[in-house]
């Protein structure tokens, strides 16, 4: 799975759980204009392995197929108008990710771990008027596909010192 479908993926199962289309979902840190409240932006980070790859048998192609497990940190953060808006919002969001319908929607693809930070209220001031925000930030698992070209050995010979005689192995 590619860093672009996590996104993808998260913004969807973000879309269907809050069910309100006045809500718009972004990619955090990108150079554009903020959309109109509210809103809600995701992004990933801390991405690293949790175990030993698993290796797959070597095709008759040379293409050994690698699972690499990983973690990542999701961080979804809301931006709103109205008083503990955000937090009830991220609050809904939380509750859906320890449910059977996070399960169905990631198809065991990635898969919810924990809550690392619970929902927090971070309100900012702009132009002397509290904005209603709120961060969540959650760890995942998933399974990246890496097909290695390992590449196929056609011919070997081996020199058999004590006999002195040539051991030819072909493909």
């Amino acid at each position: 799975m590619l860093i672009s479908e996590v996104y993808t993926r998260l913004a969807e199962f973000i879309v269907l759980t809050v069910n309100d289309p006045t809500i718009s979902i972004i990619f955090a840190n990108q150079n554009s204009p903020r959309p109109k409240k509210p809103f809600i932006t995701i992004s990933i980070g801390s991405l690293k392995d949790v175990s030993f790859p698993m290796k797959y048998d070597i095709d008759a192609n040379g293409v050994q197929d690698v699972i690499m497990n990983k973690s990542f940190i999701a961080t979804i953060e809301t931006y709103c108008d109205g008083l503990h808006q955000s937090e009830d919002i991220l609050n809904n969001i939380q509750n859906k990710f320890r449910t059977d319908f996070s399960y169905y929607h990631f198809k065991a693809d990635m898969v919810y771990i924990k809550t690392v930070m619970g929902v927090s209220a971070i309100p900012v001031a702009i132009n002397g008027i509290n904005e209603s925000r709120a961060i969540l930030e959650v760890e995942f698992s998933l399974n990246q596909l890496v097909r290695d070209d390992v590449g196929l050995i056609d011919h070997i010979e081996i020199l058999d010192e004590v006999t002195g005689n040539n051991i030819i192995i072909d493909r």
